[in-house]
């Protein structure tokens, strides 16, 4: 980010420290505590960088996740950054000038680079329950008034929507915001039968009806009618806490990203490459889909998983062992245009390459 980059707490911006910098003890246990302060830090940073088109939320967040102090941080950073990314065209379109000169920053520059920490701190006072105690200080710093800044949004709210809840109510309307997707994940062992009995052990409800009713709540669920082993949560399940989540049992993965794999249609037999693998879901649903057909027994290392990132390499490796893909998955850090010769001649007999992104499709 700039040099000039606030973080949520007030300090220059870094990952899971400093968060804390220049806060009283009043102003730390106004809000939940430092575990959600550095998760809201972290959040800002992914929020400011999908912005700024540096990557997609989900692939920012797992860019990130090596850099947590701990799991519980990251848990926390994904939740909000996926739910504040939703809002943020709609929030920009009201904080921005369009033409009536009252715009929050007409006439000043100070937000560019804090673009993530402006629409985490606006997600989290309008639609979060409650501020984070330091929005005045981050105000003065970016030479603005954050209560009138509020104001103006929550005024331009009603004008266009009809209030917040109707403006909560647009953003979750769309069906690519409103749903959260998992995938059933065979190489652990589970089956639908199984997912369906665990949540049901965990208090959610398996409905049959396939359009929105007026009794929905976070524990109700769907099976995709397109997608194979696939799982629809309404947007405000909290699913980093099942077990079948933390477990891999479950994989969250959206619905749109599940359509590579399907698309490509692969036999146990091919040899594939993914060419840009990480952060891996497209990989793993490759690995489970060989899994599923292998009628013979017969297990090998089809997929070779490259990517050129380093650190996104230990991500998509950690992430392949703990789906316990290993037996179909090799890999591999390096530029699929820059291959060695031994990689060049595997990826010369291989019968499907592909560079798979479908985010946010």
């Amino acid at each position: 980010g700039k040099s000039g980059s606030v973080g949520i707490g007030g300090g220059r911006r870094t990952i899971g420290s400093g968060s804390w910098k220049g806060l009283d003890d009043a102003q730390k246990r106004n809000w939940i505590g430092e575990t959600d302060m550095e998760a809201l830090d972290i959040a800002s940073d992914v929020v400011r960088d999908a912005y700024n088109r540096q990557g997609s939320v989900r692939g920012l967040l797992y860019d990130v996740r090596e850099r947590c102090p701990n799991e519980r941080v990251w848990r926390r950073a994904y939740a909000v950054a996926m739910e504040a990314s939703k809002y943020a065209v709609a929030l920009w379109d009201l904080l921005g000038d369009e033409g009536r000169g009252d715009g929050v920053f007409q006439g000043r520059d100070e937000w560019e680079g804090n673009e993530g920490v402006i629409l985490v701190q606006l997600y989290e006072r309008l639609f979060g329950g409650k501020g984070t105690g330091t929005e005045g200080q981050l105000g003065h710093r970016l030479g603005m008034d954050w209560n009138e800044m509020v104001n103006k949004v929550v005024k331009r709210a009603e004008e266009k929507y009809g209030g917040l809840d109707q403006l909560r109510e647009f953003v979750h309307g769309n069906e690519l915001t409103r749903w959260r997707y998992a995938r059933v994940n065979a190489l652990r062992g589970a089956d639908d039968d199984q997912i369906v009995q665990e949540l049901a052990g965990a208090g959610y409800v398996l409905s049959e009806s396939t359009v929105q009713e007026s009794h929905e709540t976070p524990k109700t669920c769907w099976k995709d009618s397109e997608v194979p082993h696939l799982y629809r949560f309404h947007f405000e399940a909290d699913l980093f806490h099942l077990h079948l989540v933390r477990d891999c049992k479950l994989i969250i993965q959206d619905k749109g990203s599940c359509f590579a794999a399907l698309a490509m249609d692969p036999d146990p037999s091919w040899t594939i490459v993914d060419a840009c693998a990480a952060p891996g879901s497209k990989t793993l649903h490759l690995a489970d889909l060989l899994h599923r057909r292998n009628s013979n027994g017969h297990i090998r290392k089809a997929i070779f998983a490259l990517d050129k990132d380093a650190r996104r390499v230990e991500i998509l490796r950690a992430r392949v062992q703990e789906a316990k893909a290993l037996s179909w998955v090799s890999v591999a850090q390096g530029d699929f245009l820059n291959l060695p010769s031994k990689s060049e001649r595997m990826v010369q007999r291989a019968d499907a390459v592909g560079d798979i992104k479908f985010e946010g499709v």
